[in-house]
């Protein structure tokens, strides 16, 4: 596997799909092969290993044999997930003017890359469109399905309660990186919520309605191994914004101060309560 100073490649993609990937072996077949047989195919796919444990590089070094527009490389070690994205970012190729976000154990839809470079050509004042997703577990099943607000207004008037923009339903304007930064690699939570708030505050942001990935929750994610400190980060993140005069209100106020409760309620009961306050039937 190549190592993260390896030349880009010469070809100039429109889109550099980004996908960390942590001994995700299980999974990262299924996620790779979901972005090179999307219906758009102006794109790269950047794979970033960081330090797995597992088959990961392998897997991945192995559809970059393949197929010319995948390059799989190599952190040299364990980073985290917001160091490995920011990575990413400086690693895609310089041409490509959007970056879609992948992770390795989720599938995306074959028209989800078409769909949100149509709607980001179309609607130059957005920084960044998502979408809705399919919830899978670690056998494919789909469990539930997650909306979220779809226009610009709706995802403000939420945002400063809960994060309204699935992570890796995400597709973002190189130029808007370039402009708001790039993740808190202080957050090993959250760093996407923190991002889009900042976006969002710059830009007009959306999700499209449509699903445009199928999710998969498995006790090896990040968010459920360190639930805790989750929820600590985002209580903080709130608190840092809640004040902002586009997104202060008594409501916000007093959402943030009843989410103080979760931490003292046992780790299956917040799980609980947030697939019944998020999932519905699919």
């Amino acid at each position: 596997m190549s190592t993260p100073s390896a030349l880009h490649s010469s070809a100039s993609p429109l889109v550099s799909v980004l996908m960390p990937a942590h001994n995700a072996g299980q999974f990262i077949d299924a996620a790779i092969a979901s972005i090179l047989e999307q219906s758009y195919t102006n794109l790269e796919l950047v794979v970033l290993d960081d330090g797995s444990q597992d088959d990961s590089a392998a897997r991945a070094a192995a559809w970059a044999a393949r197929d010319s527009r995948v390059r799989a490389l190599g952190n040299g070690g364990n980073y985290g997930g917001a160091d490995t994205r920011n990575r990413l970012f400086r690693l895609a190729n310089p041409e490509s003017q959007y970056f879609a976000l992948m992770d390795s154990d989720d599938i995306s839809m074959p028209d989800r890359i078409a769909h949100q470079v149509a709607f980001l050509a179309a609607n130059s004042e957005h920084g960044l469109i998502g979408g809705h997703t399919l919830i899978i577990d670690d056998r494919d099943r789909v469990i539930g399905l997650r909306r979220y607000p779809t226009t610009h207004e709706g995802i403000v008037k939420v945002i400063a309660r809960f994060n309204p923009i699935a992570h890796p339903t995400v597709m973002l304007r190189r130029s808007v990186v370039e402009e708001i930064g790039q993740y808190d690699t202080s957050l090993t939570c959250i760093e996407d919520y923190d991002l889009w708030i900042r976006v969002a505050l710059a830009y007009k942001v959306a999700n499209l309605d449509e699903v445009v990935l199928r999710y998969r929750i498995s006790p090896n994610q990040v968010k459920q191994k360190h639930l805790r400190r989750s929820i600590r980060e985002t209580i903080d993140l709130q608190r840092k914004w809640l004040f902002h005069p586009r997104l202060r209100s008594p409501f916000n106020i007093a959402y943030w101060c009843a989410e103080h409760v979760l931490l003292g309620l046992p780790e299956s009961w917040v799980l609980a309560l947030f697939k019944r306050m998020t999932y519905t039937k699919a």
